[in-house]
This record gives C-alpha cells, structure tokens and sequence, in this order.
C-alpha cells in the first residue's frame, strides 16, 4: 500500500526504483526537492524556489509527493533535513537543520501535492559559513503514520533505491578568471557507519549540457542572464564588464585534489578511523585549464565509494563558473 507513495523525481517519474543512472535527471538533482524563500518582508507571500538560502532570508523545505495507487492515502508525512552540501553517506545525525512539522496530508489516488514543510528557518551567519554560497544539500523521506517507516538517526538516505527517500545535492562555485587558475571548493564528507572496509574518493569531469535543475541554478546566480527562448534551448549568458557572454561547458578537464585530515587525497584507498565525526570538512582543489575563458562552466562528480564498488550515500556534483 504505502509503496504507491513517493518522492516524485520528474514528471515522468513512475515510481519504479532502483532509479537508472541514465536517467533525467540525476537521483541527485531531484524535481521533487527544493527550498522557498521569501525575500521581501514587504510581500510576504512573494517566494523565491531554488536548493539556495543566505543568512536572514526566510526558508521552508518543499517536497513533491505522489499517490500512484487506486485508493485514499491518508496522514502522509515528511522528514526533510537540510545539510551542508557535501558527499557520502547522509544520516539525520549529521543534519544542519531539520523540518519535520507539516500536518498529516491526504492525497487522492493519482494526486500529486506540493507540501511545504515547516518549521520555517531563518539561517544565521554561522549556518552561512558551512555551505557553499548558501547552496544546501537536502534530504527527505516520505511515509504515513500507519506505516512507521521513519528514518532513524544512523540510518543513510537511500533515494536510488527506495521511492520514499529524495535527495538534492548542486553546488555553484565562481572561479576567478585568470591564468592557470586554481579554486577551493569546501565541501563536506559524510563517513558511512564504522566499518573494517577499505573507501575511495574520486572526482569525475562532467561534460554534458547543464540539466534543467543546474539551469535553474545557475539562472539564480547574479550575474547570469537568460531569456525564457534562451532557457528552452538550454542556453544561458554571462554579464561581464565587455558585455554579455555565452556560458559554455568546459571540455578540457581539471586537475583535482582533495585536502582533509581524515581522507588521504583522491583515488586512494583508506579506512576511515572509528573517532571519526559525522561530518569531516574537505577541501576539493580544482586547478582549471589555462586561460579558461570567461563564461566557460566546468561540471565534476565527487563521490565515495566501497571496495565493493558500490557508490556510498549521495555524490556531490559541483559547478564551477569563470566569472572576472
């Protein structure tokens, strides 16, 4: 019964999982999972929906739930948290804020709903300081008061896997333009439970057109210009002191590293220490190539993996922009 429900990926999203890494788009870049802001005091039902908040702007979680079944469901309810945007394996241990007060909802046979789930944040300088541009990573869950599949503190979002679960985990970065430029993106590792096992971190250069969900943010950044003909064809612009330049993917890929106390760099097997926190702090140095021209966008994946070859948690997919 409560398999008819779920966090709803596209608008073509059927349910079925486990969800293909082909498809559109990626378990990680859900449709399904956003945050609303209301940045005019003086209009307070005016909002703004992106996955970026900044310090003293009103935020709420949304999530978008279907009922696929032939019958009623009744008291719906969601866990959503919101983390600093990082990789591995999310637990609501490790959470930065958490939203979990939405009434029980009904939902029809068929129905989709937005939900918004309260309480409302305002983030503080301070929760500011552990995101990247006040990009969040967000994870939720949904299932019914009669079906008690609640998310336990320790237990990892699995949203490939299991319909109920959704993540949302985009970063945008600026990278300065110039000469053999070279960029730190902080970004945060969410260790797996305590094991003997052996992990590898890696970081994958993505040369695809922006996806709808990295459009949308990069259609948020300031200096982005875009038209709605523009956005259609997936096209994008960038406002610089020469006038305004198409934003290109880069396809000369970077040189990265990795820099943190308790990982020894990119493709290097370890074992994480049982004193370990729940959230490690790592740096990811990206040195672009020479003279990357200004609007070039440059794409990577960072993610933990097992020696099992299994991917851990949730990657990280990370845009870095080339802007004056």
């Amino acid at each position: 019964m409560t398999d008819h429900l779920y966090i709803r990926m596209s608008d073509t999203d059927d349910g079925v999982r486990p969800w293909p890494d082909s498809n559109t788009p990626k378990f990680w870049d859900n449709d399904g999972l956003w945050i609303r802001t209301f940045p005019d005091p003086n209009h307070p039902q005016d909002h703004v929906d992106s996955n970026t908040t900044r310090v003293g702007l009103k935020t709420l979680v949304m999530v978008r739930v279907k009922n696929k079944g032939p019958e009623l469901m009744q008291d719906v309810r969601i866990q959503a948290y919101l983390f600093p945007p990082g990789f591995g394996a999310m637990t609501p241990s490790a959470k930065q804020a958490v939203f979990n007060l939405a009434p029980p909802t009904n939902i029809n046979p068929g129905a989709v709903v937005e939900i918004e789930v309260p309480p409302q944040w305002t983030p503080l300088d301070s929760d500011y300081q552990k995101t990247s541009g006040g990009h969040f990573c967000i994870a939720a869950n949904v299932y019914t008061s009669t079906d008690g599949k609640e998310v336990g503190a320790f237990e990892t979002f699995e949203p490939v896997n299991n319909a109920h679960h959704a993540q949302r985990n985009l970063v945008l970065n600026d990278a300065p333009h110039g000469p053999g430029t070279s960029s730190k993106v902080p970004t945060t590792q969410y260790p797996p439970p305590v094991s003997d096992m052996l992990y590898l971190v890696t970081a994958e250069h993505v040369t695809t057109k922006p996806s709808p969900g990295q459009l949308d943010m990069l259609v948020h950044h300031p200096r982005v210009v875009s038209t709605e003909a523009g956005l259609a064809r997936g096209e994008v612009g960038l406002s610089t002191s020469s006038g305004t330049v198409p934003i290109t993917v880069g396809t000369e890929p970077p040189v990265f590293g990795l820099s943190s106390d308790f990982i020894p760099g990119l493709d290097t097997r370890f074992r994480f220490a049982p004193d370990r926190p729940d959230r490690i702090d790592t740096d990811l140095i990206v040195d672009l190539p020479k003279d990357a021209p200004l609007g070039s966008l440059y794409t990577f994946d960072i993610a933990l993996w097992s020696e099992r070859g299994d991917m851990v948690g949730c990657p990280l997919r990370v845009m870095l922009l080339v802007t004056e």
